[in-house]
Order: structure tokens, then C-alpha cells, then sequence
């Protein structure tokens, strides 16, 4: 699938969605047009707040048209729901058509320490399209038995997520990754809102074996943008990978700038 094809002489990308959005008439939209950020997006993300909002808002401004919309207020009520595979694609074309294809970042070798510049191709990073897009709640029968109904993860459930974690502290973190999108457990109902408590005792009962398969299976069925970096150290030839963090400042600011 195609990263998206930029257009330095109008600074737009256009390209497809890896997961995109079921529309009332249960079309698809799963195109998008962006164009480059301005001052105002800049001041936007060198500002203060909560960092999933001014990127959110970073995107609404940028976002020409996805699907066949091109109304300004209605791509900002889908860009709070798209899920967390197209908000990265829309951000990382964005800077794109911002500043071009190439993203140099410092990488530091976890064996020996040596720091180095290393640049990416952002029009070569892989995307994988999730599976039958118009399906967005799906049941699955675990290897053990059990059938667990979930749906696709949204931004709605993304913030969700982020804010339930904020006030644990990262504590029961993988669990209310799970609940995010699982509904249902055999015949009982997961309600994160109302019962949030034993929601989360109900998937801790799960095995180590059936919450690898259920991650596994998310993977497998949303799809998403492969941000992970490989590397060869320079130094001592240690192999390693990471994964680029795109939200944070340093990615859409030049090296000299920050």
C-alpha cells in the first residue's frame, strides 16, 4: 500500500487510509488530501495542552478532504473519531508535505552508547490495510473456546485509554489497552463506564495465551503504519530497532531548529 504521493509544488499529499471511516450510508472514506502546516500549526505544537488535542487540531487544519468531505467542520468531528493507524498516517504526511520525505533523528546505540544521525525515508514506511474495513465490530472464537466480540479502536476509545492510564499511573495499563475494544467475554457484557472495575477483573482472568492471541488478532485485523526503526551501529555493529515517536515536537521541527 502506498504512503501517499507528495506534491512539493503545491505542498499536498494524497494517498488512502489504512483503516479509514464508515460513513451513514456504510460508504467508505479512506482517502485523503493534506496540505503544509503554517505559523499556526507551528505555534500549535510548540504550545501547551493536552498533546492529543493540538495534534488533532494540527490535522483538522491540514486536511483538504478524506473521502468525499470537504467540509472543515465535518472532517473535525472524523478526525476525533478516525482511529490511532490513520491519525499517524494523516501526521506523518502532513509533515511531509511540510518539510519532505526525509526525517533525520539521533539514535543512540544501547550496547556501546555511540550517537549518531540517521535518516529516514518517510515515503518508504510500510502500511498495512485493515481487513475488511466496512466491518468495524467483529466476533472471534479464542483457541480455548471462548468468543469475545470487540470492535475496531477509535480516537474516541484512544482518549478514553490515555486518560484512564493518566490516573492509574500506567497500573492495569495492558488490560485497559484490551478494554479499549473487547465488548464481550462469552455472555458477559464489558461495560468500561459504568463497571470499570469488573470489566477489568473479568479480562484478568484471561490466560497469558489467550490475551496474546486477542493482541495478536488486533493486529492481524486493523492495520496500521509500521514506524518501527532498524539500525546498525557505526561503532560496535550492535543491531537494534525503536519506533519513531511522531507525536512528539522534534519530528515535525528540523534538527537545527529545536
Amino acid at each position: 500500500m502506498s504512503f501517499g504521493v507528495l506534491d512539493p509544488r503545491s505542498g499536498t499529499v494524497s494517498g488512502e487510509l489504512p483503516c479509514g471511516l464508515v460513513g451513514a450510508e456504510g460508504e467508505l472514506h479512506n482517502t485523503f488530501v493534506v496540505h503544509e502546516m503554517t505559523g499556526v500549526e507551528e505555534d500549535l505544537l510548540a504550545g501547551k495542552g493536552p498533546v492529543m488535542q493540538r495534534l488533532n487540531q494540527v490535522i483538522v487544519n491540514c486536511t483538504d478532504q478524506i473521502g468525499g468531505v470537504t467540509d472543515r467542520r465535518i472532517i473535525g468531528q472524523m478526525v476525533e473519531t478516525i482511529s490511532s493507524a490513520d491519525r499517524m498516517m494523516l501526521l506523518i504526511n502532513v509533515r511531509r508535505a511540510s518539510l519532505g520525505d526525509d526525517y533525520e533523528l539521533k539514535i543512540t546505540c544501547p550496547s556501546c552508547g555511540h550517537s549518531g544521525r540517521f535518516t529516514i525515508d518517510l515515503a518508504d514506511l510500510e502500511t498495512t490495510p485493515m481487513q475488511d474495513p466496512l466491518v468495524r465490530t467483529r466476533e472471534h472464537v479464542l483457541a480455548s473456546g471462548k468468543t469475545i466480540k470487540w470492535h475496531v479502536m477509535s480516537g474516541v476509545d484512544e482518549n478514553w485509554l490515555q486518560a484512564q492510564v493518566k490516573k492509574t499511573k500506567e497500573r492495569d495499563m495492558l488490560t485497559l489497552a484490551m478494554l479499549a475494544r473487547v465488548e464481550q467475554l462469552e455472555e458477559e457484557k464489558l461495560d468500561r463506564r459504568q463497571e470499570l472495575k469488573e470489566s477489568i477483573a473479568i479480562l484478568k482472568k484471561l490466560t497469558l495465551r489467550e490475551r496474546n492471541e486477542i493482541r495478536a488478532l488486533f493486529l492481524k485485523v486493523e492495520g496500521g503504519v509500521d514506524t518501527k526503526v532498524e539500525h546498525e551501529c557505526e561503532e560496535c555493529g550492535h543491531e537494534f530497532s525503536g519506533d519513531m515517536d511522531v507525536g512528539q515536537a522534534g519530528f515535525f521541527f528540523p534538527v537545527e531548529a529545536q
